[in-house]
This record gives structure tokens, C-alpha cells and sequence, in this order.
């Protein structure tokens, strides 16, 4: 697929330069010899390759330039060639050597991801059908660390060659697992479950499923659901808008959530995500809504249900998976006709 220039991942590497050999000699230090420089990888950037000669440039007319640079070069990164392909998921897992320290460090998180994944997405069946959906899309997924401020995690487009718009075959996860509990503390298990008194779907497999099914239904060309606003607004109607779906942000979001929970139910867990967070909009299901009926008893749950079993390509599969809270499933119970109908929208 497409790379993005200066993002892990960009094969770009420098050209050989046709530069005078006294300005050879500044940028890159005594036994420049014609080759590529930096050595290429999948790390190295044209754009910052650029910028660091007309730096050295600069500081070399004016005398300024530091001894050491005449004697040093950039050596490359030592994980030139680090990564995990998972191409059973059509998905990748790579470390980031400027931000991990140490060969070790980031072939472990390469590693952990790669774990996750294998060990406790792939083996339940909610799993094995984000997972297929991604495989059978027109693109792959990246998964790097995350390193913005707060707890989250995202999936995002890749950026085309030179940066010029998005690349709508190619979706970057940013991922650290270090950030979330591997299991719940014992002393989350001893709390009844009506007592709703913690965050569901933060545990790190819950987390990197979330967006692993952003991934899969924006790979399929679901992500124009992003722009579906659940918030009423007179000025930008939006079907099934509401003020109580308006806790899903927009269909996307809602969809994402109810995925999710199925795979949580099918962990066991009792306690789902009733929202996608913000002011006003509780975090947690209610006990009354936390069952396959109790879900739909609520019309405008059933509508935006209706709606994702009616036409995302999972739903007839999801509607397989028989756990405590599945919706998909009790909704295409009761209207099987349905079925039919999403198969006759997908393509052929």
C-alpha cells in the first residue's frame, strides 16, 4: 500500500547527490563514498533528510558547524528490520526505535501486540470475525504505540506518498498496552454486577478490538457512518438523531460500541459501555438495559440496531454468537427477513 513520507513505515531514502564534494564532506563527514545517505530503512524520511542538510548548510557557511559532525554519521536504526506481519489478518505490528529505547524493548511490544491478538482476540468467535472482515478487505492494517497525552487509542487513515490526502486502503492503530490493565484487580470481581462501579471495555485485548473493528468497517467503506451525527440538529438532519443516541456521538461510534459488547459478553462480562463518553452521558449500561431484550426494549437502541443489522456485512455472523447481551442476534431472531437483506446490499 501507499506510505506516508516521514511516518514509520516510509521506505523513502535520500538520493545520491550530484553536491560538490566540500559540501559532501559537511553534511555527511570525512569516506562519503556516493552511497545513499542515511542507510535506507523503513524509518528513514526524505523530508527530514532535507531539512537536515540545509541545516548543516547553514551553520557550515556561517563556520558554525560543530566538529563532531564532520566526524559522525547518522548510523541508521538498529530495528531496520523489525516488525511483526500477522498476514493471516492482513495486519502489522511495528515498534518505534526513536521513541522505544532498545532493540528489546520494541521487538516486546511488537511481541505483546502481536499476543493480543493471537492469544486473546483471534481465539473467540466475535474475534475470528473483525479479524476475517480486515483480511477479506481491499486493505491491511499498522498498529504503532501511541504517544499522544491520555488514555486512548485510535485508528486512523495513512497518509498517501508526499503526504497529498488519505490513503483509504491502509489504517493506522495507535496502540500501547502498557497503558491498560491486563485483567480486571480481584477486587473488581467480588462487585455485584448491578452496582455498575467501573469502566467496561478497558481492559487491552477490549481496547485494541474496539478499534480493530473501527478498522475493519472503515476498510469496507463504513467510515462515511463517522459523519452520521446521533446529536439532533435542525440545521444537518440526520437519521435516527435523538438526544438519547446522541451518547454514541455518531453511528460509527455506536456500531463500534455494540460490537465490542457482544465481545465482552462473550468473555463473560456483565458490565457494558452505554456511551462513547463526553458531559451528561452516562459511561456504563444500566442494569435494565444490559440484556439482548432489555437493549432493544429502548426504541432508540433498536432503531440504530436495526440499522447495522440491516446493512453492515458482520451482523448475519454476529447474530451466531449466542452470549447474554447480543442484540444483533435477538434483532435478526425476530426479523430473519432481514438476513436477506443485508446480503443483498454487500457486493458481489
Amino acid at each position: 500500500g501507499a506510505l506516508q513520507v516521514g511516518a514509520p513505515g516510509s521506505p523513502d531514502m535520500a538520493p545520491s547527490s550530484t553536491l560538490p564534494p566540500e559540501i559532501l564532506s559537511v553534511m555527511v563527514g570525512p569516506g562519503y563514498d556516493q552511497r545513499p545517505y542515511p542507510t535506507p530503512c523503513r524509518y528513514s524520511s526524505r523530508l527530514s533528510w532535507l531539512a537536515n542538510i540545509h541545516v548543516r548548510c547553514r551553520f557550515a557557511a556561517a563556520g558554525m558547524l560543530p566538529r563532531a559532525i564532520h566526524q559522525t554519521r547518522r548510523p541508521p536504526p538498529w530495528s531496520a528490520d523489525m516488525s511483526i506481519e500477522l498476514r493471516e489478518y492482513d495486519i502489522a505490528v511495528f515498534g518505534d526505535p526513536y521513541k522505544i529505547h532498545g532493540p528489546d524493548a520494541v521487538s516486546a511490544y511488537e511481541r505483546t501486540v502481536a499476543g493480543i491478538i493471537h492469544s486473546d482476540i483471534a481465539p473467540r468467535r466475535a474475534g475470528q470475525i473483525v479479524l476475517g472482515r480486515i483480511r477479506k478487505s481491499p486493505g491491511d492494517v499498522e498498529i504503532y504505540p501511541r504517544y499522544k497525552d491520555g488514555l486512548n487509542a485510535e485508528a486512523t487513515w495513512k497518509l498517501k506518498d508526499k503526504g497529498h490526502g488519505y490513503n483509504l486502503r491502509k489504517i493506522l492503530i495507535w496502540y500501547k498496552p502498557e497503558q491498560w490493565d491486563v485483567s480486571h484487580p480481584p477486587s473488581r470481581l467480588n462487585i455485584p454486577s448491578d452496582l455498575r462501579a467501573f469502566q467496561p471495555a478497558h481492559l487491552r485485548d477490549e481496547v485494541l478490538f474496539h478499534e480493530l473493528v473501527h478498522s475493519g468497517r472503515r476498510l469496507d467503506g463504513f467510515w462515511v457512518q463517522g459523519g452520521h451525527n446521533l446529536a439532533p440538529n435542525v440545521d444537518d438532519v440526520t437519521p435516527y438523531a435523538n438526544k438519547e443516541s446522541a451518547a454514541y456521538n455518531n453511528m460509527e461510534e455506536f456500531a463500534t460500541i455494540l460490537v465490542t459488547n457482544i465481545y465482552l459478553s462473550e468473555k463473560g462480562a456483565k458490565v457494558f459501555r452505554a456511551s462513547h463518553g463526553g458531559a451528561g452521558f452516562p459511561y456504563i449500561l444500566d442494569q435494565a438495559q444490559s440484556s439482548s431484550d432489555g437493549f432493544l426494549g429502548k426504541k432508540s437502541n433498536y432503531d440504530l440496531v436495526k440499522m447495522f443489522s440491516q446493512t453492515d456485512p458482520m451482523a448475519p455472523a454476529l447474530s451466531e454468537i449466542d452470549t447474554p447481551f447480543n442484540p444483533v442476534r435477538a434483532y435478526l431472531k425476530k426479523n430473519p427477513q432481514d438476513i436477506e437483506l443485508n446480503k443483498s446490499l454487500q457486493p458481489r
